[in-house]
């Protein structure tokens, strides 16, 4: 049964609901609150119409007696929603970019996959009676974890739907990249290597990272050749001249005036 009721982002983060990355649950919870009720004086109203199966809303049976049990009389269904698998539930496409980012991470459907929210909803009438969250039990297949299902106040609603929390915000807020591995420096060339098609670090890269001075200009010929390589002249020394031009001017200014570097992430490793 239901553990516990959250009614603060302070309890939702204590909960550890959605978290850590890949899944999704905050995500999900965040397009509810946002995108899917409104808060009248009638209670919370659906906008979302789960009955017919937007965004993949589905019936949830409670066969496994999760949640409270309603008599058939009272007309009250519980309805799930949640699995990106859109195999399974081709209208989960229609879930905002944000929800399904991290979903077939890596090729991983696990965890990426495993939050959801149920409801109970009347349809004549449109009230959300009750929200729930849950994960999925990975050492059994198809069930809810009793120990990780927790009902959702209006309160909480009520702080998710605030214009001044954007979903950005509440991930950041929930930690919920706090345990994100960095990726290594050989994982971050290897992925810049894949960026550069035109050869930007073959042969050249360590010439590159050599140490190199800020108070002259420095321009690096990082084209691959076969030509023999020729030996080096025995510089003169000259007079000290006063610097009038000090800056280094990047490899892709020189190669590609007017672009900037490599679109991407920026890791810190």
């Amino acid at each position: 049964m239901v553990q516990l009721q959250l009614g603060s982002l302070d309890q939702l983060g204590d909960s550890w609901f959605g978290r850590p990355f890949p899944r999704h649950g905050l995500q999900l919870l965040f397009w509810f609150a946002n995108d899917c009720v409104t808060i009248e004086s009638a209670g919370l109203v659906s906008d979302c119409q789960p009955e017919i199966g937007l965004f993949g809303f589905h019936v949830f049976g409670n066969m496994e007696e999760l949640l409270p049990i309603f008599y058939f009389y009272l007309q009250v269904s519980y309805f799930e929603v949640g699995n990106l698998n859109t195999e399974t539930y081709p209208a989960s496409a229609d879930l905002p970019a944000y929800v399904r980012e991290n979903y077939g991470l890596d090729g991983n459907y696990g965890d990426d996959n495993s939050d959801r929210i149920i409801i109970s909803y009347r349809a004549r009438s449109r009230l959300v009676e009750a929200v729930y969250v849950t994960e999925h039990d990975s050492n059994a297949f198809g069930r809810f974890r009793a120990d990780r299902t927790f009902q959702i106040r209006c309160d909480l609603i009520r702080v998710l739907q605030d214009q001044r929390l954007d979903v950005s915000s509440l991930l950041n807020q929930m930690g919920y990249y706090d345990d994100v591995q960095q990726p290594s420096v050989q994982e971050m060339l290897d992925m810049l290597q894949t960026f550069s098609g035109d050869g930007f670090f073959s042969g050249g890269f360590d010439r590159f990272m050599e140490p190199f001075n800020f108070d002259q200009r420095w321009i690096f010929d990082m084209t691959p050749s076969n030509r023999a390589v020729k030996p080096r002249r025995t510089r003169t020394k000259k007079k000290t001249r006063a610097v009038t031009r000090s800056y280094w001017e990047p490899y892709w200014e020189q190669r590609y005036p007017g672009r900037g570097p490599v679109c991407g992430k920026v890791f810190t490793p």
